[in-house]
């Protein structure tokens, strides 16, 4: 027989709830761990109250995120993306409120989730107006890949399998 804990029945309970956008029987690590934080933080929050903790969370780690992305971009470019993070209704939540970059509704919960998310996003925005990709391996002359690796978020070379930055440290370790 399985026991749960009081935080695991939390996250049964909240599989039924049109506010929680997420299925928690198929979370990351990283997403039960920030929803860990909210619990021991808030106790049994749910509905609307939840919403707005997870509405928070996002936004702040959204704009950290576009932040980092943006100190990657090329250095002569003159597209830069406003850190600016936008809370608009969304068709595909029922008509809640969701977080949007650069048009985009991120889903995470975690920072290093987020961070590879937005990353992704904007790596494909970059592409769409420019016809070039970016970022690229100096070594394979190939097209970097955001991800998740541990605690941290990298640009990674499928072509050589290896990391080649962090996420935010493009311009200073990728020459």
């Amino acid at each position: 027989m399985i026991y749960l804990d009081e935080f695991d029945e939390w996250l049964l309970l909240l599989d039924g709830e049109p506010e929680f956008d997420m299925d928690a029987g198929h979370l990351s690590e990283q997403a039960r761990g920030a929803l860990r934080g909210i619990y021991e933080t808030h106790g049994f929050v749910t509905g609307g109250d939840l919403r707005s903790l997870i509405l928070t969370r996002r936004a702040t780690y959204a704009t950290q995120a576009l932040e980092k992305v943006n100190a990657d971009l090329p250095a002569l470019t003159a597209w830069q993306i406003r850190p600016e993070v936008l809370l608009e209704k969304s068709a595909s939540s029922f008509g809640y409120l969701n977080v949007l970059v650069h048009g985009h509704e991120v889903d995470g919960l975690d920072p290093v989730g987020i961070l590879a998310e937005v990353a992704a996003y904007l790596q494909a925005d970059y592409i769409d107006e420019f016809l070039q990709v970016w970022p690229v391996c100096s070594r394979h002359r190939t097209g970097l890949h955001p991800l998740e690796n541990g605690d941290s978020a990298v640009w990674r070379c499928k072509a050589g399998n290896h990391d080649v930055a962090e996420i935010g440290c493009l311009r200073t370790t990728h020459r």
